[in-house]
């Protein structure tokens, strides 16, 4: 039997505007959302929660909540902060 594919997105950036957007967009679409953000007890987050739509809590320079926010996703969808995103200083989730 085939494994059931996961149609879940991750969302960093989802509490803005250009990540809230592509968030209703994938629901839309029928996906599923994790919405991953610094602080999931904030009204915006808190917006977020429903069908289809989880809020994670977590940090991009903290590899082990990138790590479980990535568990079971098909992709993601990736909002960057202009200040957080430097040639000299790649975010450390990206390390190898």
């Amino acid at each position: 039997m085939a494994k059931k594919e996961s149609k879940t997105i991750l969302v960093t950036g989802a509490t803005g505007h250009q990540g809230g957007a592509a968030l209703r967009h994938l629901r839309e679409k029928g996906f599923t959302v994790r919405a991953f953000t610094r602080d999931p007890t904030k009204d915006a987050a808190r917006l977020l929660v429903g069908p289809r739509t989880e809020v994670m809590g977590g940090d991009l320079n903290d590899k082990a909540s990138v790590g479980r926010a990535l568990d079971g996703v098909q992709g993601v969808y990736s909002v960057l902060q202009r200040r957080l995103v430097s040639r000299a200083t790649p975010c450390s989730c990206m390390s190898a």
